[in-house]
């Protein structure tokens, strides 16, 4: 249940906005193997996209609502989260930024765990002098993004 990499989503959702606005009879498909997860990212996305909905909450709320008996239709939480990143993104390209860069890839040497089995409320990569915190990409993370600090 893999996210699609994010520039090929940009693009996706960009594509389809192109092609629905070409003609009212053109309709867009798309389908995963349950049709909740990975579909409903690509929707909730275009659903933003599109300008139907402000906020990823109330486009992955709207999606889930249709989409399911119980509304609970994307539920992998890097799905969800990768809606929140495109939230993010419109709202910063509207504002002539672009997101970040990504850190590079990286290789995983060593992994030392102690007492006990651990939470990870965050998780935190260093490189170098560099720091990457799960805590920059949470909420806090999209509250500055909507107040229009770039980070």
């Amino acid at each position: 249940h893999n996210c699609p990499p994010f520039d090929i989503l940009c693009k996706l959702v960009a594509d389809m906005e192109t092609y629905l606005a070409q003609d009212v009879k053109n309709t867009a498909v798309i389908h995963c193997k349950a049709g909740k997860g990975r579909t409903g990212l690509v929707v909730s996305a275009h659903l933003l996209h599109s300008g139907k909905y402000a906020t990823s909450k109330e486009s992955l709320h709207h999606f889930g609502f249709l989409r399911t008996h119980d509304a609970e239709g994307v539920t992998i939480p890097s799905q969800q989260r990768w809606v929140a990143l495109y939230e993010r993104y419109l709202i910063l390209k509207a504002a002539g930024q672009s997101l970040p860069s990504p850190p590079q890839q990286m290789r995983l040497e060593r992994m030392q765990l102690c007492g006990g089995v651990p939470r990870f409320d965050e998780i935190c990569i260093t490189r170098g002098t560099n720091e990457w915190s799960s805590k920059n990409w949470g909420a806090n993370w999209m509250k500055k993004s909507r107040e229009g600090i770039a980070t």
